[in-house]
């Protein structure tokens, strides 16, 4: 199998009698359906689905400076949740001081969705 990130090939490895594809080049680590849940108890199903306000699509997720934003795929509105913002940008949302709002969301969320 090739690795997603940088199409290097990857192992095979045996973790807790669970053949998991790990990626020497990047470190990266590729899980089929139900190993993530078998080896951590996690469940990518228990994870919340939120709706555009706008327009209904469901929300994606993207890591944007190792924050986790939900944005449209369908019409580019963002959800940042509580502290996001001021992990992104140093924008205090209470104050508004820094660099305005909008030029924010111009020049970091929507550059780093390829938008602009």
């Amino acid at each position: 199998m090739l690795c997603p990130m940088c199409d290097q090939e990857m192992d095979a490895k045996n973790v807790n009698d669970i053949e998991i594809d790990y990626c020497q080049e990047c470190g990266g680590v590729w899980l089929n359906g139900g190993e993530l849940e078998a080896l951590t108890g996690l469940s990518t199903s228990n994870e919340r689905v939120m709706k555009c306000s706008d327009c209904g699509t469901p929300m994606q997720l993207k890591r944007i400076k190792s924050v986790e934003v939900d944005f449209c795929p369908q019409c580019d509105a963002v959800w940042l949740d509580s502290g996001e913002l001021e992990k992104l940008s140093g924008i205090d949302p209470e104050t508004g001081e820094s660099a305005p709002l909008a030029e924010f969301i111009e020049s970091e969320i929507l550059k780093r969705l390829g938008r602009l």
